[in-house]
């Protein structure tokens, strides 16, 4: 019988890719307001990984992407305490989120 050395365990690989980082209270739907665009990489990185709180954001689980209005919207109006308001938020793209692309006339 033959006895060699145990192979050693690793610990694990560092990521390859670093995950963006940010403040946990923006992760509270309608706390975060106009995100900058790092807050809102911080913000969608959490939606894809944590299913949980996807769906307290009112988006599907399974879903891979997050379009970038809904997150904007559940952000500046969402309710922390409401799934339903959430879910419509983002489901349902609102007039006074998307900028007026013709000045207005006096």
């Amino acid at each position: 019988m033959v006895l060699t050395q145990p192979i050693p365990i690793q610990a694990s690989q560092p990521r390859l890719f670093p995950r963006p980082t940010g403040d946990p209270r923006l992760l509270v739907p309608g706390w975060g307001g106009d995100l900058s665009p790092d807050e809102f990489d911080f913000v969608q990185d959490e939606l894809i990984r944590d299913k949980k709180l996807a769906y307290e954001w009112g988006f599907r689980p399974s879903a891979k992407g997050r379009p970038e209005w809904a997150v904007r919207q559940v952000t500046q109006w969402g309710h922390p305490d409401s799934r339903t308001a959430n879910l419509v938020l983002a489901r349902h793209l609102m007039p006074q989120s998307v900028p007026s692309e013709e000045p207005e006339q006096a």
